[in-house]
């Protein structure tokens, strides 16, 4: 959905002490910079980026590197496929509807579908077989789950010296990190990107000095679901029956500096391509084993793009080597002016300050220590820190929150669930988009801070989705309008459930979204339709 441009500013009260800030096309952007002087220990340490489909998160190592690699439509078991709704579900709905409004909660709430079939009266049922639906999962699985894409390792020659000057920035108005340390009088930096217009990470490693750049580099994917995170789901998996171990990808060589893989979530999931090219100023680049080698260059480039049959069925396993090579067509000023080009046309449109203290110096995770910003409470208190301690680190999560919807949610691709930068074989809740309240509140800032544009891939995705969900609300809920049960990039994953006030809140985001643009071409296209099945539901 293309935005109408609104030159408007709004300022905004926040529960923080007379906080101003300021939304219009061209606001002047503060020193948004998460700043560590240390690698990255953690996966939820590392530093994440990524371009609607595509996630990396970097960790910052000195002789090792890793990004860690995602593809949001990697999922275990996929596509799409017809289920048979009855009629008598909607009949069950409806009685459950009345005894609640005659004061019956809990005697409807215990009263089973099978239990009210076997006492039916009525005219016999009428089942439809309706098309949209995702497929589920064999057993123990049971329900689709999202998966990782893998690894990019770098192994660096080794130094002969401690480093000094460490230093790992992620800059939230540019969309890029960087990491640099110093190792006996030489500087050396990698910078990495994730580009959308080019569909393709990248990433510079320089020196400051000729002929200092040495590495491996190799693409990877665990195989044992024991070796990552642990987490409540791969448990439930183990205690099932699910085998520990997964299939390994097929390494590819494409020439002499391009290397890749591809692979299959699990058995019957997502087929997937990645690949990686290098290209070195100086010395020499070879591949051995699967691996790209760099030795006494100067300067590299690592260009990196990731493909699925999801979005490219016919030519998925191709479509990532093309956009490399498309994008290796390029200088690495070019594909960095059209990365800042694009993103900072929306992340600018904010500035937001809050004031300034001695600790806007420290590294991030010491400020957020010192506040203990993720629970927003003092040790052993109920009352919350004051205000003024560190007021620029809410501004500088307030960015983040904004960067990170941008980063996950653009046009032509799949709106992000609770997981989008996925580290597991396994992702937490499955990777879900789950629909009760976590998927509303991923969009409740995009149009309040002046992203509207990262609403299409949910507003795309639910006008497709319309048919499907019309038929859900007449047989399984026994009503007029749209219910939209389950969400999975390949179609709804349930045709019941008991929540039906989320067509409220999604409803909410369509007029949010016209009260912010005024497109009333938008609103009789999308909006209107899904505001009217939600309210006559």
């Amino acid at each position: 959905v293309e935005m109408q441009r609104m030159k408007l500013s709004v300022i905004a009260s926040i529960t923080l002490a007379g906080a101003l800030a300021t939304l219009h096309p061209s606001a002047q952007a503060g020193d948004y910079v998460r700043r560590y002087e240390r690698p990255a220990g953690l996966w939820k340490e590392s530093l994440p980026w990524g371009n609607g489909h595509m996630g990396v998160t970097v960790f910052g190592g000195v002789e090792r590197e890793r990004l860690q690699l995602s593809e949001h439509s990697i999922y275990r078991a996929g596509g799409t496929a017809s289920r048979s709704l009855n009629s008598i579900r909607g009949e069950f709905k409806k009685e459950q509807r009345r005894m609640a409004l005659a004061g019956l909660e809990e005697e409807a709430m215990k009263l089973s579908l099978g239990e009210f079939q076997k006492n039916w009266k009525g005219e016999k049922p009428k089942t439809i077989t309706v098309d949209g639906f995702a497929k589920g999962a064999p057993k123990p699985f049971g329900k689709p789950s999202e998966s990782t894409l893998g690894n990019l390792e770098l192994f660096f020659a080794p130094f002969n010296a401690f480093e000094a000057e460490y230093s790992r920035r992620l800059d939230l108005n540019t969309a890029t990190a960087t990491t640099s340390f110093k190792v006996g009088g030489v500087t050396y930096t990698r910078e990495v990107f994730c580009s959308y217009p080019d569909d393709v990470m990248v990433m510079k490693i320089s020196a400051s000095e000729k002929g200092q750049i040495s590495f491996n580099a190799q693409l990877t994917r665990p195989t044992d679901l024991l070796a990552g995170r642990w987490n409540s789901m791969v448990e439930r998996m183990m205690k099932g029956g699910a085998s520990q171990f997964v299939a390994p990808v097929t390494p590819k060589v494409y020439g002499t500096d391009t290397v890749g893989f591809t692979g299959r979530a699990f058995d019957e999931g997502t087929r997937f391509s990645a690949v990686v090219k290098a290209i070195a100023t100086g010395g020499t680049t070879a591949v051995k084993d699967n691996r790209i080698v760099v030795e006494n260059a100067d300067e590299a480039l690592l260009i990196f793009s990731a493909s699925t049959d999801y979005y490219h069925p016919e030519n998925w396993e191709r479509f990532a080597l093309d956009q490399v090579n498309a994008a290796a067509t390029k200088s690495y000023d070019e594909l960095l002016s059209m990365h800042l080009a694009d993103y900072q046309e929306i992340f600018q449109r904010v500035d937001i300050q809050l004031g300034s203290t001695r600790s806007d110096a420290l590294p991030t995770d010491v400020r957020a220590n010192l506040i203990n910003i993720d629970e927003g409470y003092r040790a052993n208190s109920l009352e919350p820190y004051p205000d003024d301690r560190d007021p620029g680190i809410f501004a500088l999560y307030f960015q983040f929150g904004r960067y990170l919807l941008i980063s996950s949610s653009r046009k032509g691709y799949f709106f992000p669930g609770i997981v989008y930068w996925c580290p597991d074989l396994i992702g937490e809740w499955y990777g879900g988009h789950h629909d009760d309240i976590n998927q509303e509140e991923n969009y409740w800032p995009a149009d309040l801070c002046n992203m509207s544009e990262t609403l299409a891939p949910l507003f795309d995705t639910f006008e497709a989705w319309t048919p499907t969900a019309r038929a859900v609300a007449e047989y399984s809920f026994g009503s007029r309008g749209i219910m939209i049960c389950g969400l999975t990039p390949f179609g709804m994953a349930a045709f019941d459930g008991n929540w039906p006030g989320k067509m409220g809140w999604f409803a909410q985001h369509y007029w949010d979204h016209y009260l912010f643009n005024l497109d009333k071409e938008w609103l009789e296209r999308q909006g209107y339709p899904f505001i009217k099945g939600a309210a006559l539901f």
